[in-house]
């Protein structure tokens, strides 16, 4: 539980909505919303459990679903979908950066959109984390509806991972990593976008490089384990009761994003140039 009041408070904050710990633990104990805010607070509950079942295939159709769960259906009226629509039917702008800009055109967002989820589920051989990375930059840029998109985006991120065999991403500090650096969040948009106005070409890596400076990299160095624990992981890993993508999830280097040096060739300069767990018995980048 305490896992997901961070996350719920967190992904708020990002949007300078209002919320607060004591009324995300009273939703998240099962009571039903006294007002507005527990009612946003019960849709991000109802988003979170809904991706943490790997039932839940990434379709459009539950995407749709996730949204309208999660924030749709507690939105004003002028800010809902019409019926038997899965996206926004006019114009949005999008605020955050230094200045608003418009999202992708109502018209161009069912064919958009459905290339996303096809790229969701498609088997390309792309660093799962990244692809991650990516799917939350692409859902955010295109900006599918009216309201709501932000939250919407890091859901997909984390439900994507969950799919990809990585539960315990639901159980990180996600968006704490993200609020607390908002700026430098937005900023990552805009260098990609000042980049494609330039380049006429749609370049993702200033995002890369911010989430893997910014969010995987913080939650694999917050993650490392004392000498004790790293022996309990081990005997564990050993004996096959933790799988590969877990281990990656929690932040421990031994087979994941850090070790298979992934990580410094994902976007060019910044990147640290071994594994930085120093634990030369399980990385084979240790000098």
């Amino acid at each position: 539980m305490s896992a997901m009041t961070e996350e719920i408070y967190a992904t708020f904050q990002i949007e300078s909505i209002r919320s607060t710990r004591s009324s995300i633990r009273y939703i998240l104990d099962g009571y039903a919303p006294r007002d507005e805010q527990e009612a946003r607070i019960y849709g991000m509950k109802r988003g979170l459990e809904f991706i943490a079942n790997r039932q839940n295939r990434i379709t459009e159709e539950n995407l749709h679903h996730l949204y309208q769960i999660s924030t749709g259906d507690y939105l004003p009226d002028e800010d809902r979908l019409l019926p038997n629509h899965f996206y926004r039917n006019g114009e949005v702008f999008i605020v955050g950066g230094e200045e608003p800009r418009p999202g992708l055109p109502a018209e161009r967002l069912p064919g958009a959109m459905k290339c996303l989820v096809d790229f969701a589920n498609a088997n390309d051989g792309i660093n799962e984390l990244h692809k991650a990375a990516i799917l939350h930059f692409a859902f955010a840029y295109y900006h599918p509806y009216f309201d709501g998109n932000g939250r919407t985006a890091r859901l997909f991120h984390l439900w994507y991972l969950v799919q990809q065999g990585y539960p315990a991403a639901l159980f990180t500090p996600f968006s704490r990593y993200i609020a607390e650096n908002k700026d430098a969040y937005y900023k990552a948009y805009e260098r990609v976008e000042r980049n494609a106005l330039i380049s006429g070409y749609t370049d993702v890596t200033p995002f890369l490089f911010y989430f893997c400076n910014e969010v995987y990299n913080r939650l694999q160095v917050d993650a490392v384990p004392p000498k004790t624990d790293l022996e309990v992981y081990q005997t564990a890993l050993a004996k096959g009761k933790i799988t590969e993508k877990r281990t990656a999830a929690l932040g421990i280097c031994s087979v994941c994003l850090w070790c298979r040096g992934v990580y410094h060739k994902a976007a060019g300069k910044g990147f640290p140039k071994r594994c930085v767990c120093n634990h030369s018995d399980v990385c084979d980048e240790i000098p």
